[in-house]
C-alpha cells in the first residue's frame, strides 16, 4: 500500500533531479569560468592593470553569471534538504 504523499514527493525530487541537471549545463556554456580554480584565475586576470577594458568587462561578466549560478545551486539545495 502506497503511503500517502510519497508520489507527490517522488515528482519533486524529479523535478529538482531535473533542475539540477539544467544549471549545471548553463555552467558548462559559460565562457571564461566554469569549475574550479577558473573564478581566481579569472578575478586576478580582471585586476591585472595590464587587462584592456574590453577582457576586463567580459571576465567581470562572466564572474557575474558563475556566481549568479553558484548562489541558484545554493538555493535549490538548501530548499531540497
Amino acid at each position: 500500500m502506497k503511503r500517502p504523499g510519497s508520489c507527490i514527493k517522488r515528482d519533486c525530487q524529479i523535478n529538482e533531479q531535473r533542475h539540477f541537471a539544467a544549471v549545471a549545463s548553463r555552467y558548462a556554456k559559460l565562457d571564461e569560468v566554469q569549475e574550479g580554480g577558473m573564478p581566481q584565475s579569472a578575478y586576478l586576470e580582471a585586476i591585472d592593470p595590464q587587462t584592456t577594458p574590453e577582457r576586463r568587462e567580459k571576465l567581470v561578466n562572466a564572474l557575474r553569471e558563475y556566481c549568479k549560478l553558484d548562489t541558484l545551486a545554493m538555493v535549490k539545495i538548501a530548499r531540497f534538504f
